[in-house]
């Protein structure tokens, strides 16, 4: 399936594969889960959006045993300027 800009009605264009996006909680100062995804930006307005999920997430905040990989995973996607993160609902 094509992500499609509503603005544009254009086909939007992979720009990465593979971002990591930090979902939050705890008023957004905690990570719940990460997860790999691919950014998508729009050839003509240029606006971007994050889908095409990953179907289970890359780290998970019972995973107390993997937090050295959580971590490394972050700095290297924050050093690519790969790395977003989604705030909790208000």
């Amino acid at each position: 399936m094509k992500t499609i800009c509503v603005k544009c009605n254009w086909a939007m264009v992979k720009e990465f594969a593979g971002v990591l996006v930090a979902e939050l909680y705890m008023d957004d100062r905690e990570i719940y889960k990460l997860w790999y995804a691919d950014l998508f930006r729009c050839p003509i307005c240029r606006t971007e959006v994050i889908s095409d999920f990953a179907e289970k997430s890359f780290w998970d905040n019972w995973e107390t045993d993997r937090i050295k990989q959580k971590d490394i995973a972050i700095k290297t996607a924050k050093a690519k300027e790969r790395y977003f993160e989604v705030k909790e609902r208000g």
